[in-house]
């Protein structure tokens, strides 16, 4: 964890230097998806440490935030600083970016874990 914050600040530090336009935006998006990332990491932790098994939609959601947001942080960014007005307009099509998203970043794995947690309730 020390070496994803470490680097999530060298990022946040390096913004003016490698995204020449829109600066709060970026920062703003890398601020949220690492939040998002972190929240669904604790929430996996404190459910294994506390022998809480989740229900279907708080699992999904742990998910989402823990495994689909790089994904979908990586998207938003490369829609967000495209110079090709055709892929900038993309940027506002949210739902297919987070759909796509949450099929490469947890799809397999959440169907693997959560038979693996329903195990925890017999």
């Amino acid at each position: 964890m020390n070496s994803a914050y470490f680097m999530t600040f060298k990022l946040l530090d390096s913004v003016p230097r490698l995204f020449r336009r829109h600066h709060a935006d970026t920062v703003k998006l890398i601020v949220d998806g690492t939040v998002k990332a972190h929240r669904g990491q604790g929430l996996e932790l404190y459910w294994r440490d506390n022998h809480i098994c989740p229900t279907e939609e708080e699992y999904v959601q742990m998910v989402r935030g823990k495994t689909s947001t790089p994904f979908l942080l990586a998207a938003q960014l490369f829609f967000l600083h495209a110079d090709d007005i055709r892929l900038s307009a993309v940027r506002f099509a949210q739902p297919w970016m987070n759909r796509i998203a949450d099929l490469v970043g947890g799809g397999e794995r959440r169907d693997k874990d959560w038979g693996r947690c329903q195990l925890c309730r017999l």
